[in-house]
């Protein structure tokens, strides 16, 4: 009897978990906030976190910025929200009243306190199931089945929700942890703070325990904290820490505000030297990533700091050589080898050390070191000290824009090129130049230009699809299939683009042989 009720919930759980597999890289490729509920918020202005991809823990419903920032994901995981109900009841409420329309992501404990809640048409719940047979994160991270118990803290929790998700890279803010460094006479003495202060409102299970269990729980964290590190790092993702301040030591930092450089709804222009000391935030910690090994957090923090060179006409000495580095040190030595001879004509001031990485990238008898080139890492990327930088390029893009949609496609691709010549990290403007070509025929020139643009951005999505509709249109399907390889070594949990690569493999077998002229 014991037996068949215990597989009646399995499969009853199995059920609930299924429904999670929708939000698999729901948005992959984007970046996230998950926003804790630590004193430090107040010093952060979280109204630019409003049409982010933001998830929020706990008690958050209470911050004034609740309505505005309308966080699409809430996750509860202190077990007092189901054992005082009133807690439960006040957090819906505030979801009901504002009006946001968010999913809710709970333990599977929480299942019957929710079935015997009535909530309102804006919030959708989810469940995740943990089963401590389980001890370490495998291969692929899946809330659609049962997952390590790694819920000692809540932000573990958002933590697996947001690389479901596939969200890259993964900002944490106002997770302070302070408690982390309290001695055994602080911990007697001292209440925990959030960003709501009254003492009598702490949500924490922290006050239940004595100091030797609290000690116990926060080694529990830092190694949870640590495989959730470790695992984002084998798919070439980032978490990283934008609390201001705080214990929490595990993850690389960057400082929140200089993640939004442009100027937001009714927020204040910022001037040229805060945009500069933006890029160089993401700069520096990409540096201190690589010195780390953490080479995927690295590689997504020089994207980053690459896409807002562009978008504020900013130049960054050295960064080619700084992505050529990442990739090599992520397996990726033909994209890094390419990005490596950019450097070295495009960069004279660095074009010895250039020259060093791509003679070990591509002589076989040579190999590569990461450590052999950190040195010029730190000596050469940084923002460029020149401050005009192709100005107009906003202006340039939407003038080409407007001749292709007139159908000037010809006059559209000379402009295209132009902005390719000079800004060859522009990625969407390196495909719109393939794209053009492939418009008015040029077929093997467009294929020579995607696969241009594929090789300096492995890591691009759109880049990637638009590769192979190329190839699958020139009869490649093979070269689209080994396209994918790289992107998926890359973001190796990304379903949707291996069950294209799967796709095109068997395609192959039935396609015709192509034109010599375009393999």
């Amino acid at each position: 009897m014991a037996k068949a009720i215990l597989a009646n919930i399995s499969m009853i759980l199995h059920d609930i978990l299924r429904k999670n597999r929708a939000l698999k890289n729901l948005h992959a490729g984007k970046r996230g906030f998950i926003v804790g509920n630590g004193p430090s918020l107040h010093g952060q202005n979280l109204s630019l976190l409003r049409g982010e991809v933001s998830l929020v823990v706990n008690s958050f419903h209470r911050h004034p910025k609740f309505p505005v920032i309308a966080p699409p994901y809430y996750v509860l995981a202190d077990p007092m929200f189901w054992e005082e109900p009133e807690r439960l009841h006040g957090v819906l409420q505030a979801i009901v009243d504002t009006g946001i329309v968010t999913k809710l992501m709970l333990p599977a404990a929480a299942i019957m306190p929710m079935a015997r809640t009535r909530y309102g048409l804006t919030i959708e719940p989810h469940f995740c199931g943990f089963d401590s047979a389980i001890t370490e994160i495998g291969d692929d991270l899946d809330l659609a089945g049962l997952v390590p118990p790694f819920g000692q803290n809540v932000v573990c929790i958002a933590l697996m929700l947001a690389l479901h998700l596939g969200l890259n890279p993964i900002y944490l803010v106002g997770c302070d942890h302070d408690w982390w460094t309290w001695t055994e006479d602080e911990y007697a003495s001292r209440q925990v703070q959030h960003f709501f202060s009254r003492p009598d409102d702490v949500t924490s299970n922290l006050k239940r325990r004595t100091f030797a269990e609290e000690t116990a729980s926060i080694e529990i964290q830092r190694h949870q904290y640590n495989a959730f590190q470790r695992y984002a790092r084998a798919g070439g993702r980032a978490i990283v820490n934008a609390t201001n301040g705080g214990a929490l030591d595990v993850f690389p930092r960057v400082r929140f505000e200089a993640l939004f450089p442009a100027t937001r709804g009714n927020a204040e222009p910022r001037s040229d030297m805060v945009n500069r000391e933006t890029i160089q935030a993401l700069l520096t910690t990409g540096v201190r990533a690589f010195d780390d090994g953490d080479f995927g957090t690295a590689l997504t923090l020089f994207e980053g700091a690459a896409t807002q060179g562009i978008e504020l006409h900013t130049p960054i000495s050295g960064l080619d050589f700084a992505l050529a580095l990442c990739l090599a040190a992520l397996g990726q030595r033909g994209s890094a080898a390419r990005l490596a001879h950019q450097a070295l004509v495009v960069h004279p001031e660095i074009a010895p050390e250039a020259s060093r990485l791509l003679g070990a990238l591509t002589d076989p008898g040579l190999k590569f070191s990461a450590s052999h080139f950190t040195d010029a890492l730190h000596a050469h990327v940084r923002v460029d000290a020149r401050t005009e930088a192709a100005p107009g390029l906003a202006e340039q893009l939407r003038e080409a824009e407007r001749e292709l949609a007139t159908g000037n496609a010809r006059k559209a691709l000379l402009m295209f090129w132009g902005i390719c010549q000079t800004h060859p990290h522009h990625a969407s403007a390196r495909r719109q130049f393939a794209g053009i070509h492939w418009q008015l025929g040029n077929e093997a020139e467009a294929v020579r230009a995607i696969s241009a643009t594929l090789d300096s951005f492995p890591g691009d999505r759109d880049v990637l699809l638009d590769a192979v509709k190329i190839f699958r249109a020139t009869a490649q399907s093979g070269r689209a299939a080994r396209a994918c390889e790289p992107f998926l070594r890359i973001y190796p949990d990304d379903w949707e683009v291996a069950a294209l690569r799967e796709g095109l493999h068997h395609a192959t077998a039935s396609e015709p042989p192509a034109s010599p002229g375009t393999r």
